[in-house]
């Protein structure tokens, strides 16, 4: 989170966005274009659809390379 944004944690991103999502819905709803403009402001990212696409990549990138390798040894 550091790297990418204004926040320490994702907890705090979601504190500062708590005006805009409600997080403790079952399905997040929220004004997209606003949503858009809080993440291009405080994270290097242009939107949230992009920011959450790189934090998966990131996130499941070795594993995915873990993976892969152990099928071609196989």
């Amino acid at each position: 989170m550091k790297k990418h944004t204004n926040f320490k944690s994702f907890e705090s991103f979601r504190y500062s966005s708590a005006v805009i999502v409600n997080w403790n819905a079952e399905d997040l709803i929220y004004y997209e274009s606003l949503m858009n403009s809080f993440v291009k402001e405080s994270t290097v990212f242009d939107t949230w659809d992009q920011m959450i696409c790189t934090a998966a990549d990131l996130k499941y990138a070795d594993l995915i390379h873990a993976d892969i390798r152990q099928k071609e040894e196989m």
